[in-house]
């Protein structure tokens, strides 16, 4: 059975979750720098059954692009010709509020919420997805 692997494509980190195989469940898998996407993502691609690749699509609360926006159709484009399952995006709004709220709530340490963010952020969004189906 295939996994989806979920993307935050953010400046400093991206932020990595898998879906388990029945496509149900998502898991915050890690964190890397952009610099080292498409090589790691090569990898997890390689490393699991993957059937396709939900990205991140960061507007503002309007629905509007925003300059992030452009940089992720960027990254989208690039992630494209280095690999061959389709890529997905997925509307990000209200994550990062979303992801630090429950991680304020849970009485989590800036400095931890700092090394896990990311991925809970990918996280969310791969599991939005995931709902929809």
């Amino acid at each position: 059975m295939k996994k989806v692997l979920g993307l935050d494509f953010g400046t400093k980190y991206i932020g990595i979750a898998l879906s388990d195989p029945f496509k149900s469940i998502a898991f915050p898998y890690g964190k890397i720098e952009p610099n080292k996407a498409f090589t790691k993502i090569k990898e997890i691609l390689e490393e699991e059954t993957i059937e396709s690749i939900v990205l991140g699509l960061p507007r503002a609360l309007k629905g509007n692009e925003t300059a992030m926006t452009g940089l992720v159709k960027e990254f989208k484009a690039e992630l494209e010709k280095h690999v061959t399952v389709p890529i997905i995006f997925q509307d990000e709004r209200l994550t990062s509020s979303f992801v630090g709220k429950q991680l304020i709530a849970q009485g989590i340490n800036q400095k931890k919420q700092r090394e896990i963010k990311d991925a809970l952020e990918a996280t969310q969004i791969l599991q939005s997805f995931l709902d929809k189906k």
